[in-house]
This record gives structure tokens, C-alpha cells and sequence, in this order.
């Protein structure tokens, strides 16, 4: 269990930090003002920070499950072939908050600020810390605007429990309209602040 949790703690923490400081980076670089006389629109150019990003956390979650699996004997028991695609999920989410962060700091340092009052939060609503059963009611409303709630629920579903598609949908969905609702607000805010 712990491990498991740890393993979707990370990947919040790389869905979020790794797209921020892309951007944030691109502006203290000066590399904005190239940006806004490129003939792309903001959809494109987000599509183009993302998409190699979330690759490359594929790479790092495989190996964070072959980890899992072969030094701390966590079952598999479900497909993970849908495990990844729920990360997949995530990580548009996670990415989608980190591009939001990014159009707001101006640094690395604001950017490390924003993280720390956002990250702790999700990942205390989403149950890996405290079980929501035993969160006050208030709480327990709010953990459902926490992706992390639904990407630990699938995660242990898909190792512990061997569940399939068919019970995991409602985290999928979540998890999907999680993710556009943030990746389409990011992109109109990361237009908005090359115009």
C-alpha cells in the first residue's frame, strides 16, 4: 500500500513540477517574446511542452513499477496496460496544474512557492496520508477535487485488487475531466499572458 502510494505521489509531483518549470524557465530565459511571434497557437505550443514531457514520465513510472514489483513484492493483479493509461490521465491533470503554476510565477522560486501550497494539499486530500473515512465531512468534500484521490484509488484497485475497467471508469472519467477542465483553462491563461 505504502509503496503504491508513494509511487502516485511522485507522479503527481513530475506531472506538476516537470511542466512548470518549462515554462518558467522559457521566461527567464527571455524566450517569450519568440514564442509570441512563432505562427503556432497556445493549444499547439502547450501540446508541444507536454506531450514529450508526459514520454518521459512514462519512462520514469515504468521503472518506478518494475521497482515496486521486483524489490518490494507489490502484486500485480489487474492489467497494466490500463494502469498506464489512467497515468496517462494523470499526468494531463498533473500537467495541466503545472502549466497553470507556470503562467502565474514569474521564477523558479515562485514557482517552488506555488508547488508547496498546492502539492501538500492534494496529496493530503487525496487518502495516502489519512483515510478519507476518517477525515471530518467538510474534508471528505473536498477530496473530490483532488486527482489524487482518484489515481490512488485506481492504482490500488489495478495492483491490490485486480479490477478492471468496468468498476474503474468513474476514476478514469474524473481523472479525464480533470485534466481538460485544467489543460483547457492553462492554455487560455498561458495565451492570455503571451498577449
Amino acid at each position: 500500500f505504502i509503496m503504491l502510494t508513494m509511487l502516485a505521489i511522485s507522479v503527481l509531483l513530475l506531472g506538476v513540477l516537470v511542466p512548470a518549470a518549462a515554462i518558467v524557465r522559457e521566461k527567464e530565459a527571455g524566450t517569450f517574446e519568440q514564442l509570441m511571434i512563432m505562427p503556432i497557437s497556445g493549444v499547439e505550443l502547450i501540446v508541444a511542452k507536454i506531450v514529450p514531457l508526459i514520454l518521459l514520465k512514462l519512462v520514469g513510472l515504468t521503472i518506478g513499477v518494475i521497482m515496486s514489483m521486483w524489490l518490494f513484492d507489490v502484486p500485480l493483479r489487474g492489467s497494466l496496460l490500463l494502469f498506464y493509461a489512467i497515468s496517462v490521465l494523470m499526468f494531463l491533470s498533473s500537467s495541466g496544474i503545472g502549466v497553470l503554476m507556470g503562467t502565474f510565477a514569474q521564477n523558479m522560486q515562485q514557482t517552488l512557492l506555488l508547488a508547496f501550497f498546492i502539492l501538500f494539499p492534494l496529496a493530503f486530500l487525496s487518502g495516502t496520508l489519512v483515510p478519507i473515512s476518517n477525515m471530518p465531512r467538510f474534508l471528505q468534500w473536498l477530496t473530490y477535487l483532488s486527482p489524487l484521490r482518484y489515481y490512488v484509488e485506481a492504482t490500488l484497485g489495478i495492483f491490490l485488487k485486480g479490477v478492471g475497467l468496468d468498476v474503474l471508469w468513474p476514476q478514469a472519467l474524473a481523472l479525464a475531466l480533470y485534466g481538460l477542465i485544467l489543460l483547457v483553462f492553462s492554455t487560455l491563461r498561458f495565451r492570455k499572458s503571451l498577449a
